[in-house]
């Protein structure tokens, strides 16, 4: 909703600053190429950095009467300090790409039901068919299941391999293109204080793998739908302004843009083609079916223009001196223009910081703070002015001559006064104390309406803290406003696999092993652990908790993996834990009065091998066994 004097975006919260155009109009000095949407969102990220930099006072409004205001402006870095907490926690410790699945055990057996009973003898003659056809029935469906159950933990367990060398290749790759680390530059630059970030993937011909820049968001212009932006576009622009030196040894000025584009294969009779005389090249290697699945190809241009002769981001130009790179593994170097790479979509991903499907941007984390940050920033700058006058106050000296007003003195300096004279100074400490209280109101309602515990930008020292529970809740908020960040991330975290995979395919990397799945395996990013620990607390409230049998071992586990305890694998701890237990597994045996229970508890699994096979036909299951009690791992009868 906008009017002639106001616009409200997401970018609206920095309006109050110099230059921002509310009106809509253009930043100062901007290129002519830059279009007329664009404008007030890298106005915006030019104004965060500025924040972020501690050069603020550059963007304040010039008051004649305060000349000197600029000059005398307080930055003290609360804002990339905030950026730098938030950063930090959406990714967590130790995040890791992984393989959908990879990370959940399979059972030692599959996880059936108790089959049902036979009618027991001496029934009554007219009850006895009856209960006969209600068992036959329930027999049937008990089959039923159990068989389709066992094929899917067979199933389950041929899988379990694949995806984890599937994933011990993605993490290799993440390790050697030091994904990570990108990502969480991307995530302290730009993600979280401008609100989006840009990673754009490629075959590296020279290391032989799939490549991973980023980009700042002002380098990105997509072409979006007007009805639904925040589907995936269509059409992305990566552009950027460069200056480079000529033969002369003079500064010219030039634009790069990159596009990806995305062009049906085949074009319905009485349709525009978008791509008239256009390559689309050869179907994905990583389709099955390309007849049905390949719908779209992906073309590139990579371009340099002078920048007086590029006058639109989403256009055809003149005057363009295009790059030139090999398309094909071990083929020749090709001009980039409108050129296809062999795959059906765009490997560009958009990390909005919020989530973003009515907006496509993501919302900065300082949106709603900015005013906050100069009120902050004023009020240091109004402490540092007092504390001149509290650690030299103004002397008031009676008996000066006459027509004097004022008295310059230096410190140690004495007065000589005349008769009945006398010196007193006046108190500015109290202002002073008043100034620093009002900091701390200020500070206060930063970490308030920041989502940001004082605990964690330093603000509270660790011994004043109550209690594991009292920090617990301090961190409410900011819980609650990583978990909305993290969903946010999770759709772009999976599409990382997903390309890395399927470039890979397409250029034949020697060290993807294509026997485990001629396609992309469903990924995802696993966020580490952000929350700062009270271990003495958590093993305080675990022991509490497994006294009174609210949890289960293995969640036991979980919760100390979480407070810190150095576990890798939480079903091996289990399992370990387990071997320990010789009371718990006698008693299990006694219990069900078989003692192979036990042994199985203390994860002993060849026990009793020399028994009677069972006849049973359902995958050698004793329909008429005991039935053995569930532990606590995902569904493994033990």
């Amino acid at each position: 909703m906008a009017t002639d004097d106001l616009i409200i975006d997401l970018w609206s919260s920095i309006d109050h600053k110099a230059g921002m155009g509310k009106t809509g109009g253009g930043i100062d000095g901007a290129p002519k190429w830059l279009p007329a949407a664009d404008k007030r969102r890298l106005n915006f990220y030019l104004r965060v950095k500025a924040y972020l930099e501690t050069v603020a006072r550059e963007l304040l409004i010039a008051d004649p009467k305060e000349p000197e205001r600029k000059d005398s402006w307080r930055e003290f870095g609360d804002p990339a300090v905030l950026c730098l907490r938030v950063a930090a926690a959406m990714l967590g410790k130790g995040p890791q790409l992984g393989i959908v699945g990879s990370d959940i055990p399979v059972a030692d057996m599959p996880d059936i039901r108790p089959a049902p009973k036979k009618p027991e003898d001496g029934l009554d003659p007219d009850v006895k068919p009856v209960m006969e056809q209600i068992y036959s029935a329930a027999l049937d469906v008990w089959k039923a299941e159990a068989e389709a159950k066992l094929v899917a933990w067979q199933a389950d367990l041929e899988l379990l391999p694949k995806l984890k060398v599937r994933e011990e290749w993605l993490q290799g790759w993440a390790e050697d293109e030091h994904f990570f680390s990108k990502l969480r530059e991307l995530e302290r630059e730009c993600i979280v204080p401008l609100g989006s970030g840009v990673m754009a993937f490629g075959w590296d011909h020279a290391k032989k793998r799939v490549g991973c820049e980023i980009f700042e968001p002002d380098a990105y212009f997509p072409v979006l739908s007007d009805r639904s932006p925040g589907e995936f576009p269509e059409r992305v622009h990566l552009a950027w302004p460069y200056k480079q030196l000529n033969a002369e040894g003079k500064e010219e000025d030039f634009v790069r843009r990159i596009t990806y584009e995305l062009v049906p294969v085949t074009v319905e009779e009485g349709e525009e083609d978008p791509a008239p005389g256009v390559d689309r090249g050869q179907p994905p290697a990583y389709l099955e079916n390309p007849a049905d699945e390949w719908t779209h190809s992906c073309l590139i241009t990579d371009a340099t223009w002078p920048a007086a002769a590029f006058e639109k981001v989403d256009g055809v130009l003149d005057e363009a001196t295009y790059s030139a790179a090999p398309i094909e593994v071990g083929g020749p170097p090709v001009e980039l223009n409108r050129v296809p790479l062999g795959i059906d979509f765009i490997p560009v991903i958009h990390w909005p910081n919020t989530p973003a499907l009515l907006t496509h941007f993501g919302r900065s984390f300082l949106a709603g703070l900015f005013q906050l940050l100069d009120e902050i920033a004023a009020t240091d700058m109004d402490e540092a002015l007092a504390s001149r006058w509290a650690g030299r106050p103004p002397f008031v000296v009676k008996g000066m001559e006459p027509g004097s007003t004022t008295l310059d003195m230096t410190p140690g300096q004495a007065v000589k006064t005349g008769p009945g004279g006398g010196v007193d100074t006046i108190d500015m400490a109290k202002n002073l104390e008043q100034i620093g209280e009002r900091i701390l109101r200020l500070l206060k309602r930063l970490s308030v309406n920041g989502s940001v515990p004082e605990g964690l930008i330093g603000r509270v020292d660790a011994a004043e803290v109550p209690s594991g529970l009292a920090l617990s809740l301090s961190f409410t908020a900011f819980e609650q406003m990583v978990d909305e960040g993290r969903e946010a991330r999770g759709m772009p975290g999976a599409l990382v696999g997903k390309f890395v995979q399927r470039l890979a395919i397409v250029n034949q990397d020697e060290t993807l092993d294509l026997t485990v799945s001629g396609d992309a395996m469903p990924s995802e990013i696993r966020f580490g652990s952000f929350m700062p620990q009270d271990l003495a607390g958590g093993a305080a409230v675990l022991k509490q908790l497994r006294e009174a049998g609210l949890i289960s071992q293995e969640t036991g586990v979980r919760m100390a993996q979480d407070h810190g305890v150095p576990v890798e694998d939480v079903t091996a701890e289990v399992l370990a834990i387990r071997e320990e237990m010789g009371e718990e597994a006698l008693r299990i045996s006694d219990a069900t009065g078989d003692p192979k229970y036990g042994a199985r508890f203390l994860g002993i699994q060849d026990f009793g091998a020399d028994g009677a096979a069972s006849n049973n036909p359902v995958g050698g299951i004793d329909v008429n066994a005991p039935v053995p009690p569930v532990g606590p791992t995902n569904n493994v009868q033990q």
